[in-house]
């Protein structure tokens, strides 16, 4: 919950500041934040799969051009994801039928990846990051509301 409201924060942010004073210049690289928020992004991916948000909010005021934004990620979140096969896989998380899916799917991850090499070549660069900043948006609200919904006394009957 604590990266959805992060998140939410962050976006409001970027938005509030572009209308009250435009970003004159590109926000200087902080190793000590790189740090920060790559740890707070490795730990939100292990636990819940949204490593995504930490990642952007340390990325997306660099102003990197998108093929190396969106390169960067790919990087970060393959060596995230390799790092965790070893944890899963002696917490049992890999049951048969999850491996034989993964086969069946590794043609379609390579067709998604060669579709979303081309389109990133298509969608401006404007266009690109503020896609990007409306998923984040939208991907921390639903961290808060599925949060929000396990906490709430009132869950559906089944």
């Amino acid at each position: 919950m604590m990266i959805g409201f992060v998140g939410v924060c962050f976006c409001l942010n970027i938005w509030l500041a572009q209308w009250i004073q435009p970003i004159a210049s590109d926000k200087p690289r902080s190793i000590v934040a790189g740090v920060f928020w790559g740890a707070v992004s490795g730990l939100t991916s292990y636990v819940s799969h949204s490593g995504a948000a930490a990642f952007q909010i340390y990325v997306l005021p660099q102003r990197l051009e998108k093929l190396k934004f969106a390169g960067t990620a790919t990087i970060l979140f393959a060596i995230v994801n390799a790092a965790k096969v070893v944890p899963y896989w002696s917490l049992a998380q890999f049951p048969t039928m999850t491996l034989s899916a993964t086969a069946y799917l590794a043609p379609i991850a390579i067709l998604g990846t060669i579709a979303g090499r081309r389109s990133l070549d298509a969608i401006p660069t404007k266009l690109f990051f503020s896609l990007v900043q409306i998923v984040l948006l939208s991907v921390s609200l639903s961290l808060i509301v599925r949060y929000a919904a396990e906490l709430s006394p009132l869950k559906p009957i089944p």
